[in-house]
C-alpha cells in the first residue's frame, strides 16, 4: 500500500460580472487549466516503472453563476511508493501552479503535506509464517493474493520498526469503503478473530520468549520427547504416549512422593487423560512429570518432576515415583539432584517444596540428602488431631537461589 501525501491549492483572483469578463481575473479558467496539467506529471515526469497516482478530488470555484469565480481552491492526494516519486511530484505540483500565476494572472498559493507513514511493504518472512499458521484455522481455497494498491495505511509506521504484515479480512459482497453506501458483512469479524488468535498472538509469543523455549516447543509439537536431563546412569525426558502403560503398571506398585495420584481408573482412561496432559501442561507450564529411564538397560524405572501445588497455594512441589524394583539404589534421589539443577538453571525457579507422608522414612531421607528442610512451624499438612499426625503430610522446602 502507497504513502498518503496530500495536497491543497488556493487561486485568487478578482470577481466581476460574468458578462464582462475581461474585468475580472477567472480562478474557475485558471483552476480548470491547472487540474489538467496536473495529470501530466504521472504521465510525462515520473518513470512508468515507478507508480504513482494524483488525484484531485475537490474543487471549488465562484459563489454564483452570473459572477466570475474570485477564488477557487482544489484539493487532492498523491499516492507514492517512493521517495523520488514523493518529492517529484511536490516539486512539480508547486512549478505548475506558480506558472499559472504568470498565465492567468492568479495568486496562487500551495499546501503539499508529505505522508505521515511511508509505503506499507510487508515483510515476506512474516507473510509466510502467518499464512501457516492461518492455515490451521483457513481452508487454502480462502486466500487469495491482493495486487500492490494506492490505498494509504500507516501501519507502515510499524513495519518501518519491525518486521510484520497487513493483511486483508474481507468484508462480504458489498459496496467498498469511501462509497456512498459503504457497509460490510460484521461475520468478518470472526475471521480477523481467527487470524489474531492462530497467527499473530503465536509471532508475538515468539518475539517474546527464549530460543530455547521455542525449540523445546517445536520438538513438542514435532512428536519428539524433550530430554530435561542425564545423569551417569538416567534419562529424564518427557513423558509420551507410548511410555504409558509402562507406567501405569508402575503407578499400581503405590509409594510414590506426590506429584502422580494413585491410580483408580483404567488403562485406556489414564491413557486418555495422560494424552491430554501431554498436549496442555508442558507447553503451558514448560515443566511436568517426566519418565525416568534406566540408560544402561533402556528401560522406563519412574516419573518424576515438578507440578503446580493445589495443597500449597500453586508453589511448585516436586514429586517422583520409582518401580519397587528400581528402589534402594540411589535412583530417586540421582534424579531428584538432575531436577533440581534443571529447576534453578534451566526454568529458574527460587523455590521447591515437598510433601511426604510423615511415616514414609525413605522419602524423608531423600529428600533430606536433596537439601529440603521444616517449611517454618507449618510442617504438617492435614492433621487436624493427634491421631491424624500418623498420616499426615510433612511439607519441606528447598530455597534454590
Amino acid at each position: 500500500m502507497a504513502a498518503t501525501n496530500w495536497l491543497a491549492v488556493h487561486l485568487y483572483g478578482r470577481s466581476g460580472h460574468a458578462g464582462k469578463p475581461h474585468e475580472g481575473i477567472d480562478t474557475a479558467v485558471a483552476v480548470s487549466s491547472m487540474v489538467m496539467n496536473f495529470q501530466s506529471i504521472i504521465s510525462r515526469n515520473l518513470n512508468p516503472l515507478d507508480p504513482a497516482v494524483l488525484t484531485i478530488g475537490k474543487v471549488e470555484a465562484g459563489t454564483a453563476r452570473n459572477v466570475i469565480a474570485g477564488e477557487a481552491k482544489i484539493e487532492g492526494t498523491a499516492r507514492t511508493f517512493s521517495r523520488q516519486a514523493q518529492e517529484m511530484i511536490e516539486r512539480r505540483v508547486k512549478e505548475i501552479a506558480k506558472a499559472h500565476e504568470q498565465m492567468y494572472g492568479v495568486d496562487v498559493s500551495v499546501d503539499f503535506q508529505q505522508s505521515s507513514h511511508g509505503a506499507l511493504i510487508n515483510d515476506p518472512g512474516v507473510v509466510e509464517d502467518v499464512m501457516e499458521k492461518a492455515g490451521e484455522v483457513f481452508d487454502p481455497s480462502e486466500f487469495t493474493h491482493v495486487e500492490a494498491m494506492m490505498l494509504g495505511e500507516d501501519f507502515a509506521n510499524y513495519l518501518e520498526e519491525m518486521d510484520g504484515c497487513f493483511a486483508f479480512i474481507g468484508g462480504g459482497d458489498h459496496p467498498a469503503n469511501h462509497h456512498g453506501k459503504f457497509d460490510f458483512d460484521e461475520k468478518a469479524l470472526v475471521n480477523g478473530v481467527k487470524v489474531f488468535t492462530c497467527a499473530a498472538v503465536d509471532l508475538l509469543m515468539e518475539s517474546a520468549l527464549d530460543p530455547a523455549f521455542l525449540e523445546r516447543d517445536r520438538l513438542r509439537k514435532s512428536g519428539i520427547p524433550v530430554k530435561i536431563a542425564e545423569t551417569e546412569r538416567l534419562l529424564l525426558r518427557e513423558t509420551i504416549p507410548s511410555d504409558i502403560p509402562n507406567l501405569y503398571e508402575i503407578w499400581k506398585q503405590g509409594g510414590m512422593v506426590r506429584g502422580t495420584v494413585p491410580v483408580l481408573n483404567t488403562l485406556d482412561e489414564e491413557t486418555e487423560f495422560m494424552e491430554a496432559y501431554i498436549r496442555h501442561a508442558y507447553l503451558f507450564y514448560d515443566f511436568g512429570l517426566w519418565t525416568v529411564i534406566e540408560k544402561q538397560s533402556g528401560q522406563i524405572i519412574g516419573q518424576a518432576g515438578l507440578f503446580v501445588s493445589e495443597l500449597l497455594d500453586d508453589a511448585v512441589e516436586l514429586g517422583y515415583l520409582i518401580g519397587q524394583s528400581y528402589r534402594g539404589k540411589g535412583y530417586a534421589q540421582e534424579c531428584g539432584r538432575a531436577i533440581l539443577a534443571y529447576a534453578e538453571e534451566v526454568l529458574d525457579l527460587e523455590e521447591l517444596h515437598v510433601l511426604i507422608e510423615r511415616t514414609n522414612d525413605t522419602s524423608l531421607h531423600v529428600a533430606q540428602k536433596l537439601g529440603f528442610g521444616p517449611y517454618g512451624q507449618d510442617q504438617i499438612h492435614g492433621a487436624e488431631t493427634a491421631e491424624d499426625t500418623e498420616t499426615s503430610l510433612v511439607h519441606w522446602h528447598k530455597m534454590l537461589t
